[in-house]
């Protein structure tokens, strides 16, 4: 039974290789399956261990007590308990404890993931975490393959492969790199096994420059660095030898040490030579300043971040609990910075900096406990483990898997690692010998071999419940609803609408969304099912039962604003009384005033329009994006607005951080310099003609410049013809004869 228990906890060292392309979130939802399938069998046949072989099992658990005491496991519990609180106190109680499918978390999954750190510890002797190290190589070998076979074909510039975001591929490579040092220092009497090890540190470095992810570099730079000053102090202490080379580490850590001071000094003062172009990931290095837009996204999400445990606004029980975990969205949509349009419109449900997302989360008490667990890991590493061989790579790992985390957040890819490296560092730093037994601590263990008959049967039922309701099902709806979206029909839609939509869980919010954006477009069209009205019920639904989500509220108000727009009694009302409430839930962000605007616009209520309008424009009077979505709304009330509109978009456009979200909205913007030039020309206004048709001039070098930028990426197949050439001969034959030089 225990060699059972220990494969299924090894086969978990493949989870990054999972992919289904036939359900929604193809490189996370697979990998949440196999997770917690494997979970949940671990633990139905721990039960049974218990009952068939009770000895046995008293033997295996009295021979693990001694890891109670360790500080990791102390406040990797803390932890968890803390955030049980903030899920029960959750602004959005639903999303804290389920999550959704996108991330495969909330409370549930990180119980999935706490499980598999117990797990590993009760069943894991050295050897075990020795193999499950080496699968984790096999596992990063394939990843490593297929990372340069990707790049290779050029459709990306960065590598990703079956994780599906180059920034968590790093993190995970980061873990190989930690894997190949652990089974060389482990492997000493498996030579292949050793060799293989030695390569794989190398392929884990190469791994990450490939992501190109800065964060995972740095964090890189910075384990180099901490771990050449611990050999320049502790040297002496650490042999290393490989065949007949034997190393003096306290020498050698001050020659690298030396070396890393010069080799980052040099890279800084030398960063804008081309020869760092060429090279994997320091080329993503090269123009990073204090103006980059990540990081100034990364600065204001820290600041929101701030404002929203500030116990003055919110009070003390967010300050010291948090909002729950997966509400770090509610927080950040309250305290939106209208600023941060400047460098893109995206949403964020993360901080993308762990530090600022546990804080949110779970409040300072949180995030204290979250800190004690890596301040353990040092200490113990530094002070505890007398194993240099086992003491290195936590160290390395630890700096800088930290490191990274200050610019990203875990992931469905990454959480599996990370507890098996926290489990690895208890099971390292614990004393091997027999257990001592405080009078606590007996107490403590005869209270729980006393309880085990009931809570390991309600343990095993408890994830056998939430592995069919909560995994099996909602995977089931999944690949249903990808295959509806395949057929593109809208008959085999309604025949499989209760396949897909039907019971309720965690994945309807995300299924509903992208249900209902596909059939806005039936709006106004001959519906004789009634599917669009079926699916807007379905949509209201999740916003009934999970009230907190602006994107969700302002779909079904769009939807409502569609229908008033071909003459639907009360259709207006409703998205009005909608929009109304997703602006509640995030008063300064430019879509909610937009949103508004349109809806009275569309209404012909342009005095209503001008006031959301005006109002999104003075709140972020500098920010390009909010120029192009004014100007977008007042030219709507027709040509007596277009020397406004023109000022303001050419203003957008010379901005250097413009952007544009995509072909509609730069045929939509190109439409009103066509429109506004051609009344220019008509009333012969000279003055506003040259400031519209050279501005049209700056717009089509952008997108062209854009369109470069898209080309050389691979995301189109080719250049779109130009139009700057076809507006400087107007502009020159304009400057030469006027007006009549252009004819009628």
């Amino acid at each position: 039974m225990k060699y059972i228990l220990k494969w299924i906890l090894f086969s978990l060292a493949f989870v990054p290789l999972l992919v289904n392309l036939n359900t929604l979130f193809p490189f996370i939802f697979t990998k949440t399956l196999l997770i917690r399938s494997a979970i949940t069998l671990f633990w139905v046949l721990f039960a049974i261990f218990f009952f068939t072989r009770k000895r046995e099992f008293l033997d295996l658990l009295n021979n693990n007590w001694r890891f109670i005491k360790n500080p990791i496991y102390i406040f990797v519990s803390i932890f968890i308990l803390l955030m049980l609180f903030s899920t029960i106190f959750a602004v959005d109680l639903t999303k804290a404890f389920f999550g959704d499918i996108e991330r495969g978390e909330g409370y549930i999954g990180i119980l999935h993931f706490f499980a598999f750190f117990v797990a590993s510890l009760l069943v894991f002797k050295k050897e075990d975490w020795a193999t499950f190290f080496r699968f984790s190589l096999v596992t990063g070998a394939i990843l490593l393959t297929d990372s340069i076979q990707e790049l290779a074909t050029g459709k990306f510039d960065r590598a990703q492969s079956l994780v599906g975001n180059p920034t968590f591929l790093a993190g995970y490579f980061l873990f190989v790199i930690l894997s190949a040092l652990l089974s060389f220092s482990m492997s000493k009497n498996r030579i292949g096994w050793r060799i293989f090890s030695f390569l794989m540190i190398f392929g884990g470095v190469a791994g990450v420059f490939l992501t190109g992810t800065r964060g995972a570099i740095l964090g890189l730079a910075v384990s180099v660095l901490v771990l050449t000053l611990y050999f320049a102090v502790k040297g002496k202490e650490v042999s290393f030898s490989l065949g007949s080379i034997n190393l003096n580490l306290q020498k050698t850590g001050i020659a690298l040490l030396v070396v890393s001071i010069f080799g980052i000094g040099g890279f800084v003062l030398t960063r804008e030579n081309s020869f760092w172009q060429k090279v994997p990931g320091l080329e993503r290095f090269t123009d990073i300043s204090i103006t980059d837009p990540t990081l100034q996204t990364r600065l204001i999400s820290a600041g929101v971040s701030l404002d929203a445990i500030n116990p003055a606004k919110n009070g003390a029980h967010r300050f010291l609990i948090g909002y729950g975990w997966e509400n770090f969205n509610i927080a950040y949509n309250k305290y939106y910075n209208s600023e941060y349009m400047r460098y893109e419109s995206l949403w964020f449900d993360r901080a993308h900096n762990k530090i600022f997302d546990v804080l949110v989360m779970t409040g300072v008490l949180g995030l204290l406990s979250f800190l004690g667990i890596w301040l353990s890991v040092f200490y113990l590493a530094f002070k505890k483990i007398s194993e240099k061989g086992v003491a290195i790579p936590i160290i390395f790992f630890g700096s800088a898997y930290f490191i990274q985390n200050l610019f990203v957040f875990d992931q469905i890819t990454t959480y599996i690692p990370l507890f098996a490296f926290l489990a690895f560092a208890v099971f390292a730093s614990s004393d091997s010998g027999k257990v001592v037994y405080s009078k606590k601590l007996l107490r403590l263990k005869n209270i729980s071999e006393k309880s085990m008959p009931y809570t390991l049967p309600i343990v095993g039922a408890a994830f056998s419940f939430a592995l069919v309701a909560y995994v099996f099902i909602p995977y089931a709806q999944s690949i249903s609803f990808v295959k509806v979206l395949q057929s593109q029909s809208v008959a085999v839609a309604i025949e499989n609408l209760d396949s897909y939509t039907k019971p309720y869980n965690y994945a309807q919010p995300t299924i509903r969304n992208r249900l209902l954006t596909q059939a806005v477009s039936l709006i106004g069209s001959e519906d004789p099912s009634g599917l669009v009205n079926t699916i807007l019920a379905l949509e209201e639904e999740v916003i009934t039962k999970e009230p907190y989500d602006p994107r969700d509220i302002s779909l079904v108000a769009t939807a409502y604003r569609l229908k008033g727009n071909v003459g639907e009694p009360g259709a207006y009302e409703k998205a009005e009384e909608y929009y109304l409430r997703a602006f509640e839930l995030s008063p300064t962000r430019q879509d909610h005033f937009y949103n508004l605007a349109t809806l009275y616009a569309d209404q012909g209520n342009f005095q209503k329009m001008q006031e959301y309008a005006g109002t999104m424009l003075s709140q972020s009077r500098d920010v390009p994006r909010t120029k192009i979505l004014y100007v977008s709304l007042i030219t709507r009330e027709g040509e007596s607005r277009y020397a406004e509109a023109i000022k303001e978009l050419n203003a957008a456009v010379s901005d250097p951080m413009v952007y544009f979200t995509g072909s509609p909205e730069e045929s939509a913007i190109r439409t009103i310099y066509d429109l506004s030039v051609e009344h220019f020309f008509n009333v012969r206004d000279r003055e506003n003609f040259l400031v519209t048709i050279r501005g049209a001039i700056d717009f089509e070098k952008t997108i062209d410049k854009f369109n470069k930028y898209r080309f050389e990426a691979g995301a189109i197949g080719s250049l779109p013809p130009s139009r700057v050439p076809e507006l400087e001969t107007a502009l020159n034959k304009f400057l030469a004869g006027g007006f009549s030089a252009l004819g009628e």
